[in-house]
């Protein structure tokens, strides 16, 4: 109901109160500049390439796994031969068969990553 009240008279009237009420702004025309500031920064620091870095790291993540991928198939492989002895009843065979399969395939890994890092 408040806004039915208002007309464009009332406007001009609250805003002319308004006016009144502050004080103008005054403009300075004797206002100084603001200071020029010269700014000398360090030259930027010389940062490697970054292909070097990720290249590094990633031969240094492939040379992390060679011992395990050396030492887990024949640890993996010789357990895998001891359970077949157990279930069987076949002596040690199969628990040795397991430990020449797995230095065969661990020597075979080892291989395949000494391969990708000298790449």
């Amino acid at each position: 109901m408040a806004d039915e009240d208002r007309s464009p008279e009332n406007d001009r009237d609250e805003n002319s109160k308004m006016i009144h009420k502050f004080p103008d702004i005054p403009v300075h025309v004797d206002a100084p500049h603001p200071p020029k500031v010269e700014v000398n920064l360090p030259p930027h620091p010389k940062v490697k390439a970054a292909g070097e870095d990720s290249r590094q790291m990633g031969k240094m993540a492939i040379a992390s796994t060679a011992a395990s991928s050396f030492v887990s198939p024949i640890i993996i492989l010789s357990v895998v031969g001891w359970w077949l002895d157990q279930k069987l009843k076949t002596g040690p065979w199969m628990a040795f068969g397991g430990v020449v399969l797995g230095f065969v395939v661990g020597v075979m890994q080892l291989l395949r990553i000494t391969s990708k890092l000298n790449e």
